[in-house]
């Protein structure tokens, strides 16, 4: 939270996923099935897609995103 700006984050570990994002009101958005263990990529929020976006030589997206940053 930035005391004078009043922004605020929430970024999950597990992909390095941005799940919320309030300037002051909430900018982002989630899949209301979204998974928050760990067991998959969380849908929705601003997620690294890297080294590729889609489909491709390997799993959907790349695999950065399913890694603990």
């Amino acid at each position: 939270l930035h005391p004078v700006q009043g922004h605020e984050a929430t970024v999950h570990l597990h992909g390095g996923c941005v799940t919320s994002y309030k300037a002051p009101h909430e900018t982002l958005a989630i899949r209301k099935d979204a998974v928050f263990d760990g067991s998959k990529p969380i849908a929705g929020g601003l997620q690294i897609c890297w080294p590729q976006f889609g489909p491709g030589s390997i799993q959907q997206h790349g695999f950065a995103r399913n890694l603990p940053w």
